[in-house]
């Protein structure tokens, strides 16, 4: 979403954020490439499990706006909170049809690697 936040710094957003998602797409190459990128936000697992909420709100907010976005990355520093601490955010996007995608088994912790599997 970092092409969304400098078009808003550039007072470029219009039409929604949707429509600045769609915009950004189609500066990425959409169209007679035959390449259409997707986009994911980003837990950063540093954070808590309220700006995960809002991550996921706010990715659920542009999907409804945009093809685009697809769905939720979880990732960032692995020793920072466990996943388990962001399951009620993650199963919230799943169950509202966002995909997602998890950063795991960066380091050696078997558990959090299971848990993340399930």
């Amino acid at each position: 979403m970092r092409l969304f936040i400098e078009e808003q710094e550039q007072g470029q957003v219009g039409g929604g954020q949707g429509g600045a998602a769609g915009r950004s797409g189609r500066r990425l190459g959409c169209g007679p490439t035959g390449l259409t990128p997707r986009l994911l936000l980003s837990i950063d697992r540093s954070g808590d499990l309220a700006e995960a909420q809002d991550t996921v709100a706010l990715a659920l907010e542009f999907a409804a706006e945009s093809p685009l976005v697809v769905g939720i990355d979880f990732s960032g520093n692995p020793t920072k909170h466990k996943f388990l601490d962001f399951l009620p955010a993650v199963m919230h996007a799943r169950s509202h049809g966002l995909r997602v995608c998890v950063h795991a088994a960066e380091i050696d912790n078997a558990n959090e690697t299971n848990e993340i599997l399930k």
